[in-house]
């Protein structure tokens, strides 16, 4: 009887600090965003810039921002670009993504994308 008695009571202790670390469990201060860059043929965009214009609106899709940043990265060979959403430049709102108030409201997040044309990249290496 003991034995089972001291069993229930680790497992329900297990089971308390899991619930409890899940309750102080932080954000993470950064969102991984990939894609594949495309021009207007639906060719991927190889070894091109890519720039980003990130916003997170507050409480819909046309809602007001709350935290924007820029991004410029290149993108890979076979078009795949990478951001970190809260590593780029913080361009307005919040100081950074930790600062959210992320319960008070429902967030979206708005990505605005513009990729080098053939004929700029032609242009800056002549």
């Amino acid at each position: 009887m003991f034995k089972y008695l001291s069993s229930l009571l680790i497992i329900v202790g297990i089971s308390f600090s899991l619930f409890s670390s899940a309750q102080t469990a932080t954000l993470p201060d950064g969102v991984l965003f990939q894609a594949v860059a495309r021009d207007a043929n639906g060719n991927a965009a190889v070894a091109r810039a890519v720039y980003a214009k990130v916003s997170i609106l507050k409480g819909s899709a046309s809602g007001s921002s709350v935290y924007a940043e820029s991004f410029q990265v290149t993108s890979s060979d076979a078009g795949i670009f990478t951001l970190v959403i809260g590593k780029g430049t913080r361009t307005s709102g919040s100081a950074n993504l930790m600062a959210i108030d992320w319960g008070s409201s429902t967030y979206y997040i708005n990505i605005q994308l513009a990729i080098q044309s053939i004929q700029e990249e032609y242009l800056n290496q002549l």
